[in-house]
């Protein structure tokens, strides 16, 4: 078998120019800056009795490049009956959550956390954060009864704010 050496060889840079993009390309892509995350509420537009207890889930979905670092913030606004927001985090690692300090937030508010993370293809864990892509399910337990009656919005903060809103009836 004969290779012909003198047409390799003009062709040789351009193979070698092609195998660099190749590898540019697998190293750097996953990386790339990415869109806001996407978060859909499975309880928007719910209407909830005071003397409920409902588990309430959302799902959060990252991108190549994404990061979401813990703890994340959850707040509630009409929010309690004390004033102003209400609220505090969920450490996705951990599953607690924590009120925010001097919000008057009771620790009932969100309990009973479950966290499902799932990575995609360079999706890491690293530290306190979760590097996308990863598609997250977050479920909790809602006090609904710590809640004023009326209409409700919950945002959660992930790469920029996402809401949720639902009603309180008040029994």
């Amino acid at each position: 078998m004969h290779f012909p050496t003198k047409e390799f060889a003009k062709r040789k840079p351009l193979a070698g120019a092609i195998l660099a993009a190749g590898l540019l390309a697998v190293i750097f892509i996953p990386f790339q800056a990415a869109e806001a995350a996407v978060v859909t509420f499975g309880f928007e537009g719910q209407t909830f009795s005071r003397q409920d207890r409902p588990m309430v889930q959302y799902e959060v979905e990252l991108g190549p490049g994404e990061q979401i670092c813990n703890p994340v913030l959850h707040e509630f606004n009409p929010g309690t009956s004390s004033p102003g927001v209400e609220g505090g985090t969920i450490n996705y690692q951990t599953e607690q959550f924590k009120p925010t300090k001097g919000t008057g937030t009771p620790a009932s508010l969100i309990t009973k956390v479950n966290v499902e993370i799932e990575l995609g293809l360079y999706g890491n864990i690293s530290g306190n954060c979760i590097n996308g892509p990863a598609h997250i399910t977050v479920t909790f337990q809602l006090g609904v009864k710590e809640l004023q009656p009326g209409a409700q919005t919950l945002t959660v903060s992930i790469n920029g704010p996402h809401q949720a809103h639902f009603f309180v009836t008040k029994k």
